[in-house]
């Protein structure tokens, strides 16, 4: 769905099926390469481009002669380059909230030439991912570890080893993060429906929230007992927030938009400070109303 200015929606894409299962579509990027890119979190998982037209066709399915599992997230760097998070390798991926099943997280690095690799591997389910202004860090929101890691990028373009770059407040999970323009990293917490803005010193403080302790409790408690549903997580006590699991500036305000598992719609809030610049993709053209 592209959302004008004004508020109008108009569609892209209709897909709901891919080789007879359900199509998932989570995280997205704009390629100069490839276009519109789009995550998978559906039982096929991988990487699909929309073209302007609507179809959708496979971009990565697989790394290393293995199918990609339910696919996160796709980020543009740059360079040209992508950087993708799968959660597990498990399905359904509801498996990987618990910690004796949670490190089979990964990230995969798709360089200029196509060429793909796992660059990072048994993280505690690996969801969102960002890099920093100068593009020196990659950072990873590991949402039931209740972190967020951190990797150097190195000049070959592979990872250094993980850093735990933040341990937030509990009951945080992290989801979705992205960056404001004087260095601080903004995340978005599921269960607990808030947003933190965590410092460079890795200090943190919640912007907004909508707790529930009756409700995080309940999650607590199903979470020990091996007996959570995605219900759990979709469902949200909250009026506003629903359980956010993405976040982005405006381009040209600073507002901050909210996407969320349990709404509807996109809430917005005033932010004190702009976000990180997006890195301006020749590509988003194509997508536009001529």
């Amino acid at each position: 769905m592209r959302i004008a200015p004004d508020g109008t929606q108009s569609v892209l894409g209709r897909t709901s099926e891919l080789n007879g299962r359900p199509w998932i579509p989570n995280g997205l990027a704009l390629s100069a390469r490839a276009g519109l890119l789009i995550a998978n979190m559906g039982e096929d998982g991988g990487i699909w481009s929309l073209a302007p037209e609507g179809t959708v066709e496979p971009f990565l399915v697989s790394v290393n002669n293995t199918a990609l599992p339910a696919t996160n997230f796709v980020l543009s760097d740059s360079r040209g380059r992508l950087w993708i998070s799968v959660s597990t390798r498990q399905w359904p991926i509801s498996k990987a909230f618990y910690p004796e099943n949670a490190s089979d997280g990964f990230i995969i690095r798709v360089t200029e030439d196509g060429r793909a690799d796992i660059v990072a591997d048994h993280l505690i389910f690996a969801n969102e991912l960002r890099l920093d202004a100068e593009e020196r860090w990659l950072y990873v929101a590991e949402t039931f570890a209740g972190r967020i890691s951190r990797f150097e990028v190195q000049p070959d373009a592979t990872l250094g080893e993980r850093q735990t770059f933040a341990e937030l407040p509990e009951h945080s999970y992290p989801d979705g993060l992205c960056f404001d323009a004087v260095g601080h990293l903004w995340v978005a917490s599921i269960v607990s429906n808030r947003i933190l803005r965590v410092a460079p010193d890795a200090t943190s403080e919640i912007v907004v929230e909508e707790f529930d302790r009756d409700y995080v409790e309940n999650f607590r408690i199903k979470w020990e007992r091996r007996a959570l549903e995605r219900a759990d997580v979709v469902n949200p006590a909250s009026r506003i927030l629903k359980n956010p699991t993405s976040l982005a500036f405006g381009t040209d305000d600073q507002t901050v938009y909210v996407g969320s598992l349990g709404g509807d719609s996109l809430v917005t809030f005033p932010s004190s400070v702009a976000g990180l610049p997006m890195q301006a993709v020749e590509a988003l053209r194509l997508y536009l109303p001529a």
